[in-house]
């Protein structure tokens, strides 16, 4: 990844902090520290071991034949062109212009994973679009341990009772202003799975609600329930998959069709630390599956995809995670695993 001044970003950002908080900044200033909370809690030194270190790492082998090739092909092609067009945005230091571009920039970050994780069904020969069916299969994914610790917590349970699994140091309430440690960074994580995992269940209550034919109805009159015991909720809730990173950036894309992207813009935020946490989440969920990608493709394949793809895109990003980060590590795994066998 691109070197990024983080601390420096971070520093400028706190010491302006307490000069430019007011009311009407409070969201989108929480809004942004839950995703630098989720760039932060990310164990970047240790990501690439962790991921060839995972159990299912160790039992990924696809069949991959030349129909499934071809559609890996073009799904990360979408995947690293939307990802090239979020990374463009901080070459552009105006602070207008950053600003104004978060009406791209937010389901640009969203839609880059969404391709590189359409790419990763490919290899079990699933080319579904749907976002719902996506989403369901990234849980499950997480659930089973595709994804290393630091990318791999869920929120589970029943409305008002959400679980969080594997942030163990959310013990703290999450500050409105700048994150503190590593706890507060744990617990904006906690919180916006919880958030998230709330509106989730809100909107598909409504769904159920709204249908003559599904909804949940008094059994003396007849009528749709208004008021939820704990009990309405389990049977909503009771069908929504765990919530994931995924979902965290489904916000992003969420936001912008519900013309909440207004509150950002108006709003006296470090844009381009914000910016810098969603190319730093991006780059690392799409490190996890093009890692994936390699194994179930072989280096040789993979190296030739990289190949055929546009100039931009061939002296970039993609080739340095490939060059830089998942080949050595592949290759070392590959030479201790043939010492290991020789002993």
């Amino acid at each position: 990844m691109e070197n990024v001044e983080r601390n420096s970003v971070i520093k400028n950002y706190q010491s302006g902090k307490l000069t430019m908080m007011d009311a009407s900044s409070i969201p989108a200033q929480v809004f942004f520290n839950h995703f630098e909370a989720i760039y932060r809690n990310i164990d970047k030194a240790n990501e690439m071991s962790q991921i060839t270190s995972l159990p299912f790492w160790k039992k990924f082998k696809p069949f991959i034949n030349d129909n499934r090739v071809n559609y890996i092909k073009s799904m990360m092609l979408n995947a690293w062109n939307t990802e090239y067009a979020l990374r463009s945005v901080v070459k552009t230091p105006e602070s207008q212009v950053m600003n104004s571009s978060l009406h791209w920039t937010f389901p640009q970050a969203y839609f880059s994973v969404f391709y590189s994780i359409r790419a990763l069904m490919g290899t079990q020969g699933i080319y579904t679009a749907d976002e719902g069916a996506l989403a369901k299969r990234m849980a499950t994914w997480v659930e089973h341990g595709v994804y290393p610790a630091s990318l791999g917590y869920y929120s589970s349970g029943n409305y008002n009772e959400f679980k969080i699994h594997r942030l163990p140091k959310a013990t703290v309430i999450p500050s409105v202003d700048y994150l503190r440690d590593e706890e507060d960074v744990a617990s904006h994580v906690a919180q916006f799975l919880k958030t998230t995992r709330t509106l989730k269940a809100k909107k598909l209550r409504e769904q159920i609600q709204g249908n003559e034919d599904t909804a949940l109805k008094n059994k003396k009159t007849g009528d749709p329930i208004l008021k939820f015991s704990k009990q309405d909720w389990e049977k909503i809730t009771s069908q929504i998959p765990v919530t994931t990173v995924f979902d965290l950036l489904g916000r992003l894309k969420y936001s912008e069709n519900n013309r909440e992207i207004e509150r950002y813009l108006n709003a006296n935020i470090a844009f381009d630390a914000f910016h810098d946490s969603l190319i730093g989440i991006v780059y690392y969920l799409n490190l996890v599956h093009e890692t994936y990608l390699v194994k179930a493709l072989g280096m040789e394949t993979y190296q030739k995809l990289l190949n055929e793809m546009p100039v931009y895109l061939r002296e970039g990003f993609a080739f340095e995670r490939f060059n830089q980060l998942i080949k050595p590590q592949l290759l070392t795994k590959a030479v201790y695993n043939k010492k290991q066998l020789a002993a």
